[in-house]
């Protein structure tokens, strides 16, 4: 259950990020106490403290990253927020799954904007993009594929 209400609030979190390039914070909180509710309704009081154990953590790793300007603070919170859902170890696993499809995301990017400008590819057209990509796409999918095939195939 805690899989499905984190897929809705990211597919809810998916639209905010294409048309308005936010993640509201509203969804997010609804987000968190519908896990907390689940949570609850689940007796699931370990869970609980693993969750927010697990979720403050990713929150104060992934601040690094925000400060820098690679990811947006409404993304930070999705992790969190799916961290605190999925509980420890199956949070980070979607994690690293949503990474691989986020690396994925940005390697086409860059193809497609190199073979549309038709230009070389050098350290500087790649290391100064100005390309920013919504985040969410790599969130959303990443979740849906590991719902779909992750939970009983994946070992790491």
């Amino acid at each position: 259950m805690s899989l499905k209400i984190l897929i809705f609030i990211s597919f809810i979190s998916l639209i905010t990020d294409l048309y308005h390039r936010k993640i509201y914070n509203i969804v997010l909180i609804i987000g968190f106490i519908a896990l907390t509710i689940n949570f609850i309704y689940l007796r699931n009081w370990q869970g609980i403290f693993v969750g927010l154990i697990t979720g403050l953590a990713i929150l104060f790793i992934f601040i690094i990253p925000f400060q820098k300007g690679g990811l947006g603070a409404g993304d930070v919170k999705l992790f969190s927020i799916i961290v605190f859902g999925l509980g420890f170890p199956e949070g980070l696993k979607v994690l690293v799954v949503i990474f691989l499809i986020g690396g994925l995301q940005a390697l086409a990017t860059s193809i497609y904007f190199i073979f549309k400008n038709n230009k070389k590819i050098t350290k500087d057209l790649i290391f100064s993009s100005n390309v920013k990509l919504p985040y969410a796409i790599s969130i959303l999918v990443g979740l849906i594929i590991y719902n779909k095939f992750c939970i009983s195939f994946c070992y790491f």
